[in-house]
């Protein structure tokens, strides 16, 4: 891990990577959901009164955008709430619309008692974060001053005023737009399309929800092992891609392409993109003699 050590008092779980499973697990098959199940071993392990909260990515998004499998969060729910333990989503990049529902955990079942958004809050435009919490939550730092309960919180930009309208006219025209509705109904459109590069030798998994979906590329598809670093497979699909007129994100350890559109876009410019994205592909795939 690049950015170990790690903040003591933070346990690392395994990931709910169906593709590449922790647990060499098959879902669908002999998938145990052990991907859950773990948050409830270690809370045992360390004692419920020792932990906190569970928090994580409703879909893991820069780790290479991973939707979690849909009994996933439901059942880390369930665990957490029966140890007393505080679930928070990070909604910083599935917040807003880009699953197709305002929030990835309506999408995915979870029912959390915090939940962390930015990005698409404001659209980029200005710099803008947030927190959301329900009112258990909220009403524990209620109380007199003597109390000492308040929640004290300073930050030289907390409650900016331009930063909080852009925010707010962000969101006007997202609902006035109908630009969640639009992600849900294109967003089918869009993974069926990147779904038909799975055909290629090099493309081992494609994924994703909505207008977001991540490719992965492999040497093998029955070892599912990466390029190495020297290779560049990913990074010279994406350098590809964009000579052919298509911008596509490297993610996922420089193994994995994001595409994320624009809520905008269109049917025929989906259409542009899986082609592209094929083409690229497929002159990688001459260049490592695959062709």
């Amino acid at each position: 891990m690049r950015f170990e050590p790690l903040l003591p008092g933070f346990i690392r779980l395994g990931a709910p990577y169906c593709y590449r499973c922790a647990w060499n697990r098959t879902y669908g098959h002999d998938c145990k959901m052990e991907c859950a199940r773990i948050v409830e071993q270690e809370i045992a392990f360390y004692g419920a009164e020792n932990v906190g909260t569970m928090i994580g990515e409703t879909m893991i998004g820069t780790g290479g955008v991973i939707p979690p499998p849909p009994e996933y969060w439901p059942l880390v729910n369930e665990i957490c709430k029966a140890n007393d333990v505080l679930v928070i989503n990070d909604e910083v990049i599935t917040g807003f619309g880009r699953t197709g529902s305002w929030f990835g955990f309506e999408r995915w079942g979870s029912n959390p008692d915090l939940v962390t958004m930015a990005k698409g809050l404001a659209s980029g435009y200005l710099p803008l974060a947030a927190v959301g919490a329900r009112d258990h939550v909220y009403e524990a730092f209620l109380g007199a001053p003597a109390e000492m309960k308040q929640f004290m919180s300073g930050a030289t930009f907390q409650g900016h005023p331009l930063c909080s309208a852009a925010g707010l006219a962000n969101l006007e025209i997202i609902e006035r737009e109908g630009l969640v509705e639009r992600c849900a109904e294109l967003g089918p459109y869009l993974q069926d399309g990147l779904r038909s590069l799975r055909t290629h030798p090099i493309v081992g998994d494609v994924r994703g929800e909505g207008l977001v979906a991540g490719i992965e590329f492999v040497t093998s598809k029955e070892t599912k092992e990466w390029f190495p670093a020297t290779a560049l497979g990913a990074a010279k699909v994406r350098d590809a891609a964009f000579e052919r007129g298509v911008f596509v994100r490297l993610l996922g350890g420089g193994h994995v392409l994001a595409v994320a559109p624009p809520f905008i876009i269109t049917r025929e410019q989906i259409d542009t993109i899986v082609r592209v994205l094929d083409e690229a592909i497929t002159v990688v795939e001459k260049g490592l003699g695959l062709r």
